[in-house]
């Protein structure tokens, strides 16, 4: 939604307050989707903005709080909703069932990466056993997946190896 992420300028003209103000405020940890730098322009969540800024700097009771979290909240949900409905975001249980409906597509594909890539020239013969293998150990973990939690943990352990 355009209204949603502003650079530096609109946030402090939103809150009232000058644009320099926003650079201290970022710096008490006013939520920033993306630095700027070298001349490019920070950006900014306005409903993460304005939601930071009631709670930390003006003087809130414990209703306002609730609010300005449910404001957020809901306006987080909506978003959602909103991308759901352009087909731009799906649940992650939906994209499990279509994967492993696919599964047998997929490991046959995966089957035959190692034999394509000898006929290729991409591999020598001596090469293949070791990726036959490395693929065959590929799916036997796929396969395993049973849960979220179980894809959340090669996620984690991908994160870990590419740090």
């Amino acid at each position: 939604m355009a209204w949603r992420y502003v650079d530096r300028d609109q946030v402090a003209e939103l809150l009232g307050v000058h644009p320099d103000s926003i650079s201290d405020y970022t710096r008490e940890g006013m939520p920033v989707v993306e630095r700027g730098g070298r001349g490019m322009k920070s950006t900014y969540d306005s409903v993460a903005c304005l939601t930071w800024w009631r709670m930390n700097k003006t003087d809130l009771n414990a209703k306002e709080l609730a609010q300005a979290r449910a404001f957020a909240a809901t306006a987080d949900y909506n978003e959602m909703r909103v991308a759901e409905k352009r087909k731009l975001l799906i649940a992650i249980e939906a994209a499990m069932r279509a994967g492993q409906a696919d599964r047998g597509a997929w490991a046959a594909r995966i089957k035959n990466w190692p034999r394509e890539l000898v006929l290729g020239g991409h591999l020598t013969r001596e090469q293949e056993p070791a990726l036959v293998a490395l693929a065959r150990e590929l799916l036997v973990e796929i396969a395993n997946w049973k849960s979220l939690a179980d894809v959340e943990a090669v996620i984690q352990r991908y994160r870990e190896t590419a740090a």
